[in-house]
Order: C-alpha cells, then structure tokens, then sequence
C-alpha cells in the first residue's frame, strides 16, 4: 500500500499476535493493493509473491518466522 493509514499500521503491529516477524508483515504491506490484499497474502501468498517478499528480505528467509509454519515458511 502506497497511503500511511491506520489500518497499514494496525496490520504491521499484529506481527506478534500472528506469530510473524515485522519484516514479513512490512514486505506485504509495501507489495499490497490494499488491507483486504494485504490480509489475503498473509493468509495464503503465491509463489511469485512469496518471492517478492524474499528479495525485500535482509537476512536469509529462514531467519523469519510467517505464523504458524515459524521458519519453515518458504
């Protein structure tokens, strides 16, 4: 998503009680068209747009946690 909202930051400050890293939760509201897109990629990513999500990420994607699959997310 382009736009500051609250929503965005009330997506990106629920990586906790998601059990998801707040790198993982920044990448998919930057790649977003929207909360409702942002809410459905975390759910269930694509391939393509799991690997946008890698080529945002700084450390290997092993070293993130996406919900319930922890580390073994990729």
């Amino acid at each position: 998503m382009n736009i500051y909202s609250e929503e965005l930051e009330d997506f990106i400050n629920s990586a906790n009680s998601r059990e998801t890293s707040a790198e993982i939760m920044i990448a998919i509201a930057e790649i977003a068209c929207s909360l409702a897109h942002a809410e459905q990629i975390w759910e269930d990513a694509d391939q393509h747009t799991v690997q946008e999500i890698c080529e945002t990420l700084e450390n290997p994607p092993s070293s993130y946690c996406w919900g319930a699959a922890g580390n073994d997310w990729l």
